[in-house]
């Protein structure tokens, strides 16, 4: 079974989150990408997938974040900075 890690992912147009499990090996752009594509079906007229999304660190001291769109989330699991319930905003 491939690892993965459960976001919980803040969405500004809907002012909502969403929980994605992303698995470790995508890049933080192709988790974002798909993250956006699946937004933009269930937030209908509210939000439009852009061509390029990405993550934002919300909460604790590094709030305001962007996340390296070529990094995997390995890395960040690694680093400590991605752990499973992190809330992050889709950019």
């Amino acid at each position: 079974m491939r690892e993965k890690l459960l976001l919980n992912v803040y969405l500004a147009a809907t002012l909502k989150t969403y929980e994605f499990l992303v698995p470790y090996d995508l890049t933080v752009g192709e988790a974002a990408n798909l993250m956006a594509r699946l937004l933009e079906s269930k937030a209908g007229p509210y939000f439009s997938a852009p061509a390029s999304a990405g993550l934002m660190l919300l909460g604790c001291d590094d709030a305001g974040r962007l996340l390296g769109e070529g990094e995997t989330v390995r890395d960040y699991v690694s680093a400590g900075v991605l752990v499973n319930g992190r809330c992050v905003a889709l950019v």
